[in-house]
């Protein structure tokens, strides 16, 4: 089996959707890097796995979803256990005062331990300044910021 590698040297965590297929945290991109906060379609380079690489990406995964990952949500997430998610209803439309707090709080983690800008653009997560520039180029999107901002 082999483990994914940054192209820092680092172990990269996936972050894709259920057995890493799909979108996850960060649309189209499956893997981060906590080291530089790189993301990745693809990982960029491989290594065989070892029971010291293994250990080291469980300890990299613990960290992730017990500082940010458990907090995150854009759109197409869903929570599990959340009744207005089980019956189908994005966690972003519906997601309290508490839950943006969480996700900022989530989103300044990742920047602190990345030293790259991590935000939400028009309901997507991911580095803000790659996301500001997609929509700067995109248009306007009064919709989606109406409803990020509860209207």
């Amino acid at each position: 089996m082999n483990v994914p590698l940054c192209s820092c040297g680092s172990f990269l965590l996936s972050v894709g959707g259920i057995a890493n297929e799909g979108d996850g945290f960060f649309r189209g991109k499956r893997f981060l890097c906590l080291r530089c906060g790189a993301l990745y379609a693809s990982a960029p380079r491989n290594q065989l796995s070892t029971l010291e690489a293994e250990t080291k990406i469980t300890a990299l995964e613990t960290e992730f979803m017990v500082n940010c990952g458990s907090k995150l949500f854009a759109f197409g997430m869903y929570r599990f256990g959340c009744d207005r998610c089980d019956a189908d209803e994005e966690h972003i439309r519906h997601a309290s005062d508490g839950d943006w707090r969480d996700l900022n709080d989530a989103l300044k983690w990742i920047s602190d331990r990345t030293g790259k800008e991590f935000g939400m653009v028009n309901g997507d997560l991911g580095h803000y300044a790659e996301l500001s520039s997609q929509v700067a180029s995109a248009g306007d999107s009064r919709k989606i910021l109406d409803l990020l901002k509860g209207g």
